[in-house]
């Protein structure tokens, strides 16, 4: 069976995002540092509103024994825009902490891959227990890290647990870090940055459902 490095300089047009399970243990710890993040953001938003409503009861029960009607509803209009507009800051807030955190954990993984560049072996070996097995396996990856990858295409053909043709693409439009498997089933694309761009949606979507 023929393993061979070849050039690609664009990926195709159409490309399948996985379902964003298959993450690396750096983006992972990252993402599970943001989740503290937001748990302590909607904490401090909590006291936010907390505290506005006891000032606007305060006020409320003054300008009841005061008998000042007027005076009430303003104070209780003014109170209620604050404390809806505090909740928005600290929602805006939860989310901007969360985009960071993702940005944080690419750079992670950069440093990772800079140090230990046979890194890319077991991504890829990760992301291939995830696909169906075809006859023919096209594995494309950054040129610079093809070499890596070609030298333990044996490790790969076991995650697949089949006697699959391998070929290992070498691309520049792949990123270090990540990769674009095809097979006559489909295509699976696992790039670092479709990868944190899908874990990121997932974290926003869950402060936006708060």
């Amino acid at each position: 069976m023929d393993e061979k490095i070849l050039k690609a300089d664009a990926l195709p047009a159409k490309i399948m995002v996985p379902s964003p399970k298959v993450l690396k243990r750096e983006v992972y710890e990252a993402s599970r540092d943001a989740r503290d993040v937001v748990s302590l953001a909607q904490e401090r938003a909590k006291q936010i509103i907390d505290q506005a409503e006891q000032e606007r009861d305060a006020i409320r029960e003054q300008a009841r024994q005061e008998g000042n009607t007027q005076g009430l509803a303003e104070w209780n209009r003014i109170l209620v825009k604050t404390a809806q507009r505090s909740e928005e800051l600290a929602k805006d807030w939860e989310e901007s902490m969360l985009r960071l955190s993702v940005r944080v954990a690419e750079k992670i993984v950069g440093e990772q891959l800079r140090v230990h560049p046979e890194t890319i072996v077991g991504i890829v070996r990760e992301v291939l227990k995830n696909v169906r097995s075809g006859k023919h396996l096209s594995i494309q990856v950054n040129q610079a890290e093809a070499q890596q990858v070609r030298a333990r295409v044996d490790r790969l053909r076991d995650a697949l647990g089949s006697s699959s043709e391998i070929e290992i693409v070498a691309s520049n439009s792949v990123p270090p870090g990540g990769c674009v498997i095809e097979s006559e089933l489909g295509i699976i694309d696992a790039r670092l940055e479709t990868q944190l761009k899908c874990l990121e949606d997932v974290l926003v979507r869950g402060v936006a459902a708060d």
